[in-house]
C-alpha cells in the first residue's frame, strides 16, 4: 500500500516517480496472491510509465491491470483501463481510434460529465466536431456545473477547454 500512496502523492509535491519503483511490490502483491494490489499497483506503474514517455510499456501494463482488476471483480477495472489508456493514445496523437467507442460511452444514458468531455476530445481529434458540439452544450451549464468536485474536476474541466479550443468556442472557454 506504501508504494500505491507514494505513487498518489509524490507528482502532487512534484517529484518524479521512476516506474520501476513499483516492481518489488508488485512481486510482492503477486507472491502474496493480494487482489487489489495486483490490479492497483500495475494500473499506477502504468501512469507512471505513460509520465515517463513510455507508452508502449504504459499500455501493456495497463491491459495487464485490467487482466487482474476484472479477474479479482473489480467493476471500475474496464473504466480505469479506460481512462489510463485514452491519456496514452492522446500522446500518441491517436485518440481517432477510441473516438467511436466513447461516441457510443456518450451516448447512453447517465454518461458521465468526463466520458463527454473525452468523446468532445476524441471525436474532435477524428475530424468530427460537428458531433463534439453538442457534447459540450450539454456540459457548458451552470459554468460548467455537471463535473463533480472530486478528483475528476481538474482533468475534465481540462479536457473540456482543449474541446472548446479545438472547436473555437471562445466564450466558453473563458469560463473555463
Amino acid at each position: 500500500w506504501a508504494d500505491m500512496w507514494m505513487a498518489l502523492t509524490r507528482p502532487a509535491i512534484g517529484e518524479p516517480i521512476e516506474p520501476e519503483t513499483y516492481d518489488e511490490s508488485i512481486h510482492l502483491a503477486d507472491d502474496l496472491g493480494h487482489a487489489a494490489l495486483r490490479w492497483t499497483l500495475r494500473l499506477v506503474q502504468a501512469v507512471a510509465l505513460r509520465i515517463a514517455g513510455r507508452l508502449e510499456e504504459a499500455e501493456a501494463r495497463s491491459e495487464e491491470a485490467l487482466k487482474h482488476g476484472q479477474a479479482a471483480g473489480f467493476p471500475d477495472a474496464l473504466m480505469l483501463h479506460n481512462s489510463v489508456l485514452f491519456s496514452i493514445r492522446y500522446d500518441q496523437g491517436r485518440l481517432d481510434e477510441v473516438a467511436s467507442s466513447y461516441e457510443r460511452a456518450a451516448g447512453r444514458g447517465g454518461a458521465s460529465p468526463l466520458t463527454l468531455a473525452m468523446a468532445g476530445l476524441a471525436l474532435c481529434e477524428a475530424g468530427r466536431s460537428e458531433a463534439a458540439r453538442p457534447l459540450l452544450e450539454h456540459l457548458a451549464p451552470g459554468s460548467f456545473a455537471a463535473f463533480p468536485s472530486n478528483f475528476t474536476l481538474v482533468f475534465g474541466l481540462t479536457v473540456t477547454a482543449e474541446v472548446c479550443a479545438r472547436l473555437g468556442d471562445v466564450a466558453r472557454a473563458g469560463v473555463l
